[in-house]
């Protein structure tokens, strides 16, 4: 048995693409909290530390300019095309990213929130 899904306008999915990885570089952008209290500790005297505390700032820019981009795509988008993303979205790992990327828009999503078993620790 086959289960039929909903298109979705594409304007609508790269607007929550553009809203996650928007979430995303303000998630990235806490991590400074880490990098300072690690230079309290003195461990950012450490070349590699250091390296690392950078590419905290260069992945919380590329982030910030790809949700632009997206929001622009967009903007740009067609407002009749839509698309069956159901297949898409179950590639995605984690369950409210994947719902969020597969709802057809027909009620409200709850807002990012942490899931409970869906943290990995180092």
């Amino acid at each position: 048995m086959t289960h039929m899904h909903k298109s979705q306008l594409i304007i609508e999915i790269l607007k929550r693409l553009a809203n996650e990885l928007d979430e995303s570089a303000a998630l990235v952008d806490d991590l400074h909290e880490l990098v300072e209290l690690a230079a309290r500790a003195g461990v950012a005297q450490d070349n590699g530390f250091l390296c690392s505390a950078q590419n905290i700032d260069i992945l919380q820019q590329r982030l910030a300019c790809l949700s632009h981009f997206v929001s622009e795509l967009a903007e740009l988008t067609p407002s009749h095309w839509v698309v069956e993303s159901h297949e898409a979205a179950k590639k995605l790992k984690l369950s409210k990213l994947a719902e969020r990327f597969s709802h057809s828009g027909d009620g409200p999503l709850a807002h990012w929130e942490h899931e409970a078993g869906e943290i990995e620790m180092f």
